[in-house]
């Protein structure tokens, strides 16, 4: 027994041994831990070379060199921008690229031998699991906040104006919206230089005031892909945006008549300029197509390389001339200046304060004409000088000095918005701030009707009125109106009297009163009143055409119906501006837009079974007699002495003409807020 257990006891220790040398792992765990720390050192050392070679330290230095040899040089030392060199990020002369270490790291891998696959295995799968990129939506781009003065260094330029540059380009934050005043006065350049080579800066707003960027001034701005240029700016210097890699879309406002070379070059992802006023430019006075331009692709194309190496101008920038001031008393204020000048069509013109930049009045002209008011500080001793320019080209800028509060002229005339002109006359009245009763409406109707039961027995037939009031313009315009707290009427847009009146009686079949309102409030792109005039214009008259033609045909089915734009051709010309002498431009050469329809066929006149008019009405009759022709066979007009057919209801020819229909043309400022001129028709014998 006992030699059987001594021979069981010696397997079991053999058995035992195998076992332990078939699991033996194959390096200890001292010996992974001492590879470890070997590569983590070899990393360590690659990552101190890197440092050691990194450029971006010598940038900072370059540019500050830069900056110091530009240091004070104006506006007035430089007329045509001067080729200056682009920065340098650093020197010519490059540091070869260190070369990571080309002797590899000992083998860490364990050898070929593995384990048993008796034990559990605790490796990930082999199948590789796609690293998580983070997200790529960038926050959001800041706020147009003004950016704080505080990064930037501002140099007083012989003009009174002032110069702008970061103190330091690595502190810029990533948007930059320029301040345009420091210490009272106007910012209106950025240096030479200026932000060059600055990487944190991707959102660039050039407000409205900066009128130059000069030479490149945010040249290599590597991570800049936004921005805006305001229409005040009128030249991009020498390589302004050069290298500027990240740069896709930019716009050219038509304030800019010159960009000079290299103002876009090596902008590689520049996919769109879109030129505000693509005509008229040249590169190298060589005319360059208007198609080029009008094609944002191509533009950028041409801006990129094509006119890379060239200087750009624009030689048909829109100017200022014929500039007239006069201190106005407009019926509410007696202190209102009143800016006239001539420009291009509809450019926006911007008065501008010389002394401290301000901007006073930045309104658009009526096609050529600009008509802009400023409500000076009451008692104002002192005059201002003004610089009045066309969207500031930069072509011409002249400066005027107003004159010391002068003596006030008229008071009959008040200026709205791009260059509109109204009359002051029954304000109260223009705003709605009157209401008809109910009653009054339904005394004024019944009146109506029974003279109009008179009238069918002088004439043996279904006579019927016809109505027209033309809604005066500032309700029109309402929009266009400044606040109270700028010496304007404010913006209100409440019914009217006539308004109404023709809302009582729009279900009448009788009596068609035909409110004006809506209908040109719908039309307000176009000339509907006379500039600088109490009257409406031959355009306006139409959509009153428009109104009558609907109301005949529902007698006279087979009356045509004419389309302004398919069957008029319209033409604007200067004309009216009766309301120049309440504003003391009368005689002083100043003129107002008007416009007038006429047919573009002979034959659209109407034959003798149309319908027949007697008409009356004040001065707002004229531009609506332009489409009597299409609306009736016969037309008899009340004709006294003076002023025909003007303002004479007498109605003795109407047993002779028999008309189908009495036709009344009024402004709505002449009904007055009784409908009084509804009950002035006067006796039929």
């Amino acid at each position: 027994m006992k030699r059987i257990y001594r021979i069981l006891s010696a397997l079991l220790a053999g058995l035992m041994l195998i076992s332990v040398f078939a699991c033996e792992p194959a390096k200890t765990s001292n010996e992974i831990g001492t590879d470890a720390k070997t590569e983590a050192a070899q990393t360590n050392a690659a990552t101190e070379t890197e440092k050691s070679t990194d450029p971006a330290t010598t940038v900072t230095d370059k540019v500050t060199e830069t900056e110091k040899a530009t240091e004070g040089i104006t506006t007035e030392e430089i007329t045509e921008a001067p080729v200056t060199e682009p920065p340098t990020e650093a020197p010519t002369t490059e540091a070869p690229a260190t070369e990571p270490s080309t002797t590899e790291p000992p083998a860490t891998e364990p050898p070929a031998t593995e384990a048993p696959t008796t034990e559990k295995q605790t490796e990930p799968p082999t199948t590789e699991i796609p690293a998580t990129e983070p997200p790529t939506t960038e926050p959001p781009e800041p706020d147009d906040t003004t950016t704080d003065n505080k990064y930037f260094t501002f140099t007083l330029l012989s003009d009174g104006t002032y110069e702008i540059a970061p103190k330091d380009i690595k502190k810029v934050p990533i948007k930059v919206v320029l301040p345009t005043q420091y210490n009272g006065k106007a910012v209106t350049q950025v240096a030479i230089n200026a932000f060059a080579y600055c990487t944190n800066l991707k959102y660039l707003v050039i407000p409205d005031g900066i009128n130059v960027m000069r030479n490149y001034c945010f040249y290599h701005c590597t991570n800049l892909k936004k921005v805006t240029i305001a229409d005040s700016v009128y030249s991009i210097e020498y390589g302004v945006f050069g290298g500027c890699t990240k740069l896709e879309t930019v716009a050219i406002p038509r304030g800019v008549n010159t960009i000079y070379s290299g103002a876009f070059a090596d902008c590689s992802k520049l996919k769109n300029v879109y030129f505000e006023f693509p005509d008229g430019w040249t590169a190298d006075n060589k005319a360059i197509a208007k198609t080029t331009l009008s094609d944002s692709g191509k533009a950028a194309e041409a801006m990129k390389n094509t006119y890379s190496g060239n200087i750009l101008r624009r030689t048909s920038a829109p100017t200022v001339s014929n500039v007239k001031m006069k201190t106005i008393n407009d019926g509410i204020n007696s202190n209102v200046l009143v800016i006239y000048c001539e420009t291009e069509e509809y450019a926006t013109v911007t008065v501008t304060e010389v002394e401290t930049g301000k901007v006073l009045i930045k309104e658009k002209a009526l096609g050529p004409y600009f008509y802009g008011m400023l409500l000076l500080p009451a008692g104002q001793k002192k005059a201002i000088s003004i610089r009045v320019d066309s969207a500031k080209n930069g072509f011409s800028k002249p400066i005027f000095k107003t004159a010391a509060h002068t003596a006030d002229v008229g008071n009959g005339a008040f200026i709205g918005k791009d260059s509109h002109v109204y009359l002051n006359y029954y304000d109260a009245f223009y705003w709605g701030n009157m209401s008809v009763p109910a009653d009054h409406m339904k005394n004024v109707k019944n009146y109506l009707e029974a003279r109009l039961a008179d009238v069918r027995n002088l004439t043996g037939k279904n006579t019927k009125i016809i109505m027209v009031i033309c809604t005066n313009p500032a309700t029109i315009y309402h929009y266009l109106q400044y606040p109270r707290e700028q010496g304007g009427r404010g913006d209100y847009f409440k019914s009217t009297p006539s308004t109404q009146f023709a809302e009582y009686m729009k279900d009448n079949n009788d009596i068609y009163v035909l409110d004006l309102r809506e209908i040109l409030s719908q039309h307000t792109d176009q000339l509907l009143f006379m500039q600088a005039d109490s009257h409406w214009t031959q355009v306006a008259a139409y959509y009153a055409y428009y109104l009558a033609i609907q109301k005949i045909k529902t007698d006279f089915p087979d009356m045509p119906v004419y389309d302004l734009n398919k069957d008029f051709n319209i033409k604007y010309t200067s004309g009216g501006g009766d309301l120049l002498n309440f504003m003391g431009l009368s005689g002083m050469g100043a003129h107002a837009l008007n416009a007038s329809v006429s047919p573009k066929r002979d034959d659209m006149k109407v034959g003798s079974n149309a319908p027949t008019a007697y008409v009356m009405g004040d001065s707002y009759y004229w531009c609506m007699s332009n489409y009597f022709d299409y609306m009736f066979s016969e037309v008899y007009l009340n004709e006294p002495a003076t002023n025909p057919p003007l303002y004479d209801y007498h109605l003795e020819k109407l047993t002779e003409r028999k008309p189908d229909y009495l036709v009344y043309v009024w402004t709505e400022r002449n009904i007055g807020g009784d409908l009084g001129m509804m009950l002035q028709l006067n006796d039929m014998n």
